[in-house]
């Protein structure tokens, strides 16, 4: 850089161009990393530490990556990735000024991941929400790189890391021998396996695993720890994926009678990630069980419990309860039922009453007509020994009024089987 400086009359004067000295690129330096805002890329996570498994896991992640650095013209380009321990770069979305969406670069993620971003604008940056979060989502650094113009061109980087918290899964445990009833004085092996998660410490296996047991004579009874540790063994952890470690924990036990119904568990910082078994003796019944079952030995009561348990309680007093609601709704019925009965009865008392005494004699004038003839020649036609008229018989008069006579008698017999029938009826 050359000025031109005019001092009096005298000739101007050239002067060298100045050189840039050293201190003043280190001030510069300093000026820049402690300036807010000219690290040229800014990368954001929500959250910083993501829960894998449990009960309540973290439902996703989101990553948002954008140049933030004073007096951007142009943005050419955004991208955000992995970045391992050695330093090998992996990226998973893309944005540049010739986009006209998001890339997704990382297709292993495109059935958990959601994409979105905008390189124009004043809003310019990308993100992207991850669900159905793994260990590996945690595993290596963050990184968000933004290439833009101000003055001249910028390259800028970010990094962050995001831990994982991971819980006990698939809990289960492997007795050996594997029976259903043991011999008296048998060794049995407990052993639990499961990934454990990645919560505990290495030289403090023991408040990792617990082992418990209980009596079943008594389904409320609560869980006691085992009371010999030197019964049980802890193997050292095992890395089975990026934030997640395999453990097994393993209770050798001699079987007496006294556990006879006994359970044995295991769990992993909860009782909520365990398994249990239980123990029953050859020959033995458990102890609630037989005071129900027992039969009669030397002409004896066999002894029970005072208190019966409460499953069996619960089941009698629901029983009792049950029975009393039906005698209640029987009673009920049968009162509707006799209520309808008497109403009714009162409504058609008549016809009751008829119904009772029989048919009443009908009246000559309601009586039904059977035979016009027969009412009218009674006297005529009917035979010698019904008739009460005289005892007179009809003489015909010549051949005609014969046949019609005969005639007539041949059909008294019929019509009178029909009047004693239309009597019974």
């Amino acid at each position: 850089m050359c000025d031109t400086i005019t001092l009096g009359t005298e000739s101007p004067i050239s002067q060298k161009p100045e050189t840039m000295n050293p201190c003043h690129l280190f001030c510069l330096l300093i000026f820049m990393t402690f300036l807010p805002g000219t690290t040229g890329a800014s990368l954001t996570t929500s959250p910083s530490q993501i829960k894998i498994g449990g009960s309540n896991p973290t439902p996703q992640l989101i990553v948002t990556c954008r140049p933030d650095a004073p007096g951007i013209t142009q943005v050419f380009n955004i991208q955000i990735g992995k970045k391992s321990a050695s330093g090998t770069k992996q990226a998973i979305l893309e944005m540049t000024n010739t986009d006209s969406s998001v890339q997704v670069v990382d297709t292993s993620l495109q059935q958990r991941m959601t994409a979105s971003g905008s390189i124009s604008g004043a809003a310019r940056s990308i993100q992207f929400f991850l669900t159905d979060l793994r260990c590996a989502d945690a595993a290596s650094t963050y990184y968000c790189t933004t290439l833009y113009l101000t003055d001249t061109s910028g390259s800028d980087e970010s990094t962050t890391n995001i831990t994982a918290r991971t819980y006990p899964e698939q809990i289960e445990m492997f007795p050996s021998p594997d029976r259903v009833k043991y011999d008296d004085g048998q060794l049995i092996s407990f052993r639990c396996t499961g990934r454990i998660g990645n919560q505990f410490d290495e030289d403090s296996l023991q408040k990792l695993w617990t082992w418990e047991w209980r009596s079943t004579d008594n389904e409320f009874s609560s869980w006691t720890r085992y009371p010999d540790n030197q019964n049980i063994t802890y193997d050292t952890p095992i890395s089975s994926t990026e934030c997640q470690y395999a453990g097994a924990s393993t209770l050798v036990h001699s079987i007496s009678k006294l556990d006879n119904g006994r359970q044995f568990r295991c769990s992993v910082i909860s009782a909520n990630y365990g398994a249990n078994k239980t123990v029953y003796i050859v020959g033995q019944q458990p102890t609630w069980k037989m005071s129900t079952s027992a039969t009669l030995t030397s002409g004896q009561q066999p002894s029970r419990p005072t208190t019966p348990p409460a499953s069996a309680t619960c089941v009698q007093e629901n029983q009792q309860s049950s029975l009393g609601v039906g005698l209640a709704i029987g009673v009920c019925v049968m009162l509707v039922v006799d209520a309808i009965c008497l109403g009714l009865a009162f409504v058609f008392r008549d016809k009751l009453v008829g119904c009772i005494s029989g048919p009443k004699n009908t009246s000559s004038a309601e009586m039904p007509v059977f035979s016009k003839r027969l009412q009218a020649d009674a006297t005529v036609i009917s035979p010698v020994g019904i008739q009460t008229q005289g005892d007179e018989y009809e003489v015909p008069d010549d051949r005609n009024d014969y046949d019609a006579l005969q005639s007539d008698v041949a059909d008294v017999p019929d019509t009178y089987e029909k009047i004693r029938t239309y009597q019974n009826v």
